[in-house]
């Protein structure tokens, strides 16, 4: 009799203990989710910071030389079919070709890349301007002009024109 009773007590207790443990799994999970959301929506408003930093600096340029700065294409550009507005001509480019024009006088540190890492472009007709980053991933999704207003997805783009966000 006296085995049996200790047998039961055991059987409580290792069930008590996997009931705890998965309970401990739960928390650690829920955690974990919500930590890893945090480090995107950190990402993102760094690149949301970096992005209006560049158009501050661009609206800047813009008062003093009565137009928005310019990159020409490369001689070579691949056409990826993205255009940064109506207005656009051709592929936009990376913002690290600003530098020049830009640094030190209109931005202390021009930003160039985004919260994930991936590059931020940049193109302009010269009276209009849109500064685009990619989202998580670092490529393109394939979107039309106007599509606007917040995104639902981590891997949705960025669109910052003439001043204020289009798409973000």
């Amino acid at each position: 009799m006296r085995t049996i009773a200790t047998l039961l007590r055991w059987r409580r207790s290792i069930l008590g203990l996997a009931v705890v443990l998965a309970l401990l799994a739960l928390f650690t999970l829920l955690a974990v989710s919500t930590v890893h959301e945090a480090a995107l929506r950190t990402k993102q408003k760094r690149t949301l910071v970096a992005m209006r930093s560049l158009g501050a600096a661009v609206d800047d340029y813009g008062l003093d030389h009565g137009r928005y700065p310019r990159i020409p294409p490369p001689p070579a550009a691949v056409d990826i079919g993205l255009r940064a507005g109506p207005w656009s001509r051709s592929e936009p480019r990376p913002v690290g070709d600003l530098r020049s024009v830009l640094e030190p006088g209109y931005i202390k540190i021009l930003p160039t890349t985004d919260g994930w890492g991936s590059a931020i472009y940049y193109d302009s007709d010269g009276k209009h301007y849109a500064v685009i980053a990619p989202a998580k991933g670092g490529t393109f999704e394939s979107w039309t002009w106007p599509r606007s207003g917040p995104g639902t997805s981590w891997r949705e783009d960025f669109l910052f024109s003439d001043g204020s966000f289009v798409k973000w």
